[in-house]
């Protein structure tokens, strides 16, 4: 039965993410070209910052948002009127790792919504991993719905803790649309196909089940 509705994970789904084995140097150079002074070693006051966020949690696999951990990392951004913030995290993440188009993705969203599926997007990913998806994927992101979307910086929770996808769950079920009839497609078995199964979706393990976008017809 094809499915009513789609969910894509983003990294290692729709976008190949290559980590870049230092990231210090570029992260000094982004820092000179917004003119912030950098700390004695940012992915060390980055880490510290996640980690003191992560303690204060009060519900397992919680999430930051990025934008605010740069902007205690670099105090100089704090008072951002201008999306500075923005742009600096879209820079750090760029520095961070190589960034593509997952080969074959946007033709495999295209294919979807030709079949009438409506499209959305779970996924542990930033305001700069939205930026970047309307970047690399061009006019076939205008397709994904964002009423269908559940970025876990905005809800201070990731992935596999279920609240994430119920997000889009709830809003499809409004629809008349079934757990059954939605299909959440990623590359981790831990947090995109098993929490995936235990909320009754059907699912595709991409890079396993599905080796790649020229392999899949909605």
């Amino acid at each position: 039965m094809r499915p009513r509705a789609v969910l894509f994970d983003v990294y290692g789904t729709l976008l190949a993410c290559h980590p870049r084995r230092d990231p210090e140097p570029g992260w000094r150079q982004v820092a000179g070209r917004f003119g912030l002074n950098p700390p004695g070693s940012i992915r060390a006051a980055r880490d510290a910052e996640i980690a003191r966020r992560h303690a204060a949690a009060d519900r397992p696999h919680p999430e930051v948002d990025l934008r605010e951990v740069w902007q205690a990392v670099f105090p100089e951004l704090a008072d951002d009127k201008d999306d500075k913030t923005d742009a600096f995290a879209v820079a750090m993440e760029l520095a961070l790792h190589e960034l593509a188009e997952m080969p074959g993705a946007r033709a495999a969203i295209r294919r979807a919504e030709a079949a009438g599926c409506r499209l959305g997007i779970v996924s542990n990913a930033q305001q700069s991993s939205r930026d970047l998806l309307a970047l690399l994927l061009g006019a076939e992101f205008d397709s994904i719905d964002p009423r269908l979307c559940a970025f876990s910086f905005e809800h201070g929770f990731s992935k596999p803790d279920p609240a994430l996808f119920r997000i889009p769950l709830d809003a499809l079920a409004a629809a008349g649309i079934a757990a059954d009839e939605i299909l959440m497609i990623g590359d981790r078995h831990d947090n995109d196909i098993e929490p995936a199964r235990a909320l009754g979706l059907r699912s595709l393990h991409f890079g396993v089940e599905l080796r790649g976008w020229d392999q899949w017809n909605p």
